[in-house]
């Protein structure tokens, strides 16, 4: 086997972040799926990479329904990436925008491409998390 290369993070963009309230949260009425596309075309920005040489684009969501089901496919198509940008969508718990970029190094390690996009997003507004309390399970997934 060849040697492993070294994989570099060039740049990153947050969305900035607020309560997470469904009547009253700053991005109640945002869809997750579109601040995301936002994020994408920052990054293209701020690194000065062209969209058409980005090897992939791997997103997660904890809650992959709705706005964010299959984020890696359908974001990148929201953001104006060509169709040759393959995706891929992860889903790891707590750790899903940690393991994107995992996944992303690890493509770069082994020689299978030079340009990832990689990360996460969920909106606790739209899809909280639902805990369980006294064996009852509590949270809200509705959108309003």
């Amino acid at each position: 086997m060849s040697e492993l290369r070294e994989a570099v993070l060039v740049g990153y963009v947050r969305t900035p972040f607020g309560k997470a309230d469904p009547e009253r949260g700053v991005f109640r009425r945002v869809r997750s799926d579109d601040l995301a596309a936002i994020v994408l075309q920052e990054v293209l920005e701020r690194t000065g990479v062209p969209a058409g040489d980005v090897d992939g684009i791997i997103l997660g969501a904890v809650e992959m329904m709705g706005e964010q089901a299959h984020p890696g496919t359908a974001i990148p198509f929201l953001a104006g990436f060509p169709s040759h940008v393959v995706g891929l969508s992860v889903e790891r718990a707590c750790t899903t925008a940690m393991m994107s970029v995992h996944v992303a190094a690890m493509q770069i390690a082994c020689g299978l491409g030079d340009a990832f996009i990689a990360g996460g997003l969920d909106s606790m507004s739209h899809f909280r998390i639902p805990t369980i309390t006294d064996g009852r399970i509590a949270g809200s997934t509705t959108f309003r």
